[in-house]
């Protein structure tokens, strides 16, 4: 672990790029996984487009939000409502 945090600068001109092509697409896939991280609860998040995937951790289940999907007939997505 001491190894990939000593390097993780070298990645984050890359990382950025991968960042900013999510933000800027359309369709974002996103999966969860629970996973022990020093020994603690947490998730590994993959989120991914058409030009990039990037990995995260979080040491906890962030609220996620959905917003506005025009295709949805139910009412929901019609305003801020929580998905999941």
């Amino acid at each position: 672990m001491n190894m990939l945090r000593r390097a993780q600068g070298a990645f984050a001109a890359e990382r950025d790029k991968a960042v900013a092509a999510l933000r800027q697409a359309r369709v974002v896939a996103s999966d969860e996984t629970g996973v022990r991280i020093e020994g603690c609860n947490a998730y590994h998040w993959v989120f991914r487009c058409s030009e990039a995937v990037v990995c995260q951790r979080a040491l906890n289940l962030p609220q996620i939000w959905a917003f506005n999907f025009p295709d949805l007939t139910s009412g929901v997505g019609s305003g801020d409502q929580p998905v999941g």
